[in-house]
């Protein structure tokens, strides 16, 4: 149920009021046992995209909310913005699974949480672009 680049673009071409200018946001759902969806807190600017070509994934990090405010990825406080994953979007990229990408640091070691997409959304009054993951 992974989305890929193919979709993240076929989903761009037919929503024609997705600006350039709207910000990437992570929302994270909980699908209970009956199909229902429902959010699990605020939507998270992403603040990084990372190509990891040998496992042919395109990584869209966020900062988790609950973070202690220290992550690897500050500095980023715009956000990526949909401008900026067309551009980096190629024909190589169309074939590569998108995952929402979270670090966290414990114990002196850096981990990586990365979770399959598994839908796209956007608010035209926000001027935002969701990926959605599932917890």
């Amino acid at each position: 149920m992974s989305k890929y680049g193919k979709e993240l673009i076929e989903e761009f071409a037919a929503h024609s009021d997705i600006g350039d200018h709207f910000r990437l946001h992570v929302l994270k759902v909980v699908i209970d046992t009956e199909g229902q969806i429902t959010e699990s807190g605020a939507a998270l600017p992403v603040i990084k995209v990372e190509i990891d070509a040998p496992s042919k994934e395109c990584l869209l990090h966020y900062v988790d909310e609950n973070s202690d405010g220290k992550s690897v990825l500050e500095g980023a406080e715009e956000g990526v913005s949909v401008a900026q994953i067309k551009a980096m979007m190629t024909n190589a990229l169309k074939g590569y699974e998108f995952c929402a990408a979270q670090e966290r640091e414990g114990d002196g070691v850096i981990l990586r949480y990365d979770t399959p997409l598994i839908g796209f959304g956007e608010s035209i009054e926000q001027n935002c672009f969701f990926i959605i993951c599932q917890v």
